[in-house]
């Protein structure tokens, strides 16, 4: 509420949002673990999950004037079930990311191999977390973003450690930040060391 202890439009409207952002993030968390079993069997590219990144992001950072790209080398490839926590995980860092910035700014997703794990990168020029924010990074505390929960890297954590993967503020600044997800490459199929 805001501080004289009634509510106005712009903050009902917050509300709604935010409301409506973790009920499609809980929707999507749940269509996922509810086909775990099936997905085990399957396996999707790099490529798959950065087209799939793409069109769900590309229009909404064109919007905001963002220079908005995703690479995925080839070769990347995970089980199902993991690739589908990733897109959860990755889709959460770029709203994060795409809300963050303000016109003229960048973000990009990459999809690589790191050491023995399949890194997913979230990088964005945008004004960096607050030492406070680092602090409770994955902690479902205040957002700061205007029209945040709070719960989304909380929740994101959580999923990370489901699958077993590492998910980490990697640096941040003014003039920007990387959150990493590191899966364990071992767990994918098709992986030789």
């Amino acid at each position: 509420s805001s501080g004289d202890g009634s509510l106005d439009s712009e903050d009902w409207e917050d509300a709604v949002a935010a409301t409506g952002r973790m009920q499609s993030m809980i929707n999507e968390v749940v269509d996922v673990l509810r086909n775990e079993d099936v997905d085990q069997l399957e396996s999707m590219t790099g490529d798959e999950i950065a087209n799939y990144l793409g069109a769900k992001f590309r229009n909404r950072a064109s919007e905001k004037e963002l220079d908005f790209g995703i690479q995925a080398d080839e070769g990347v490839s995970l089980n199902a079930r993991d690739a589908n926590i990733a897109k959860l995980i990755v889709s959460n860092l770029l709203d994060n990311a795409i809300d963050a910035l303000s016109s003229s700014g960048e973000v990009e997703a990459r999809i690589s191999r790191l050491d023995d794990n399949i890194a997913f990168s979230v990088i964005d020029t945008g004004p960096g977390f607050s030492e406070l924010a680092k602090r409770q990074l994955f902690s479902p505390v205040k957002s700061q973003k205007a029209k945040g929960a709070g719960i989304g890297l909380a929740i994101s954590q959580q999923l990370a450690r489901h699958i077993g993967a590492h998910l980490e503020l990697v640096r941040s600044s003014s003039s920007g930040s990387e959150i990493r997800l590191s899966i364990p490459a071992n767990r994918s199929p098709g992986y030789t060391n």
